[in-house]
């Protein structure tokens, strides 16, 4: 690897700016189409209950069921 001498052109040539700036079409979408309509919301707002009712009923029974293993090992070892 040699060292740039100040008459040696760049490496890299430098990067040509633009006066404009360009965007993207981007898709629009109505808000009355995105919207759902009550009855989705309501499906969802069940589906949502059920889902944590039973993480909830698993939660509960798994932790009923390790405190009554620590209960029994310490009443039955000692």
């Amino acid at each position: 690897m040699s060292l740039a001498q100040p008459g040696d052109p760049p490496r890299v040539p430098p990067v040509q700016q633009y006066e404009e700036f360009v965007e993207a079409d981007m898709y629009q979408q109505l808000m009355a189409v995105a919207a759902p309509n009550e009855a989705d919301v309501d499906v969802h707002h069940v589906r949502h209950a059920i889902v944590i009712f039973f993480l909830v009923f698993v939660f509960v029974v798994f932790f009923s069921i390790l405190l009554l293993t620590i209960v029994m090992f310490v009443f039955f070892t000692c």
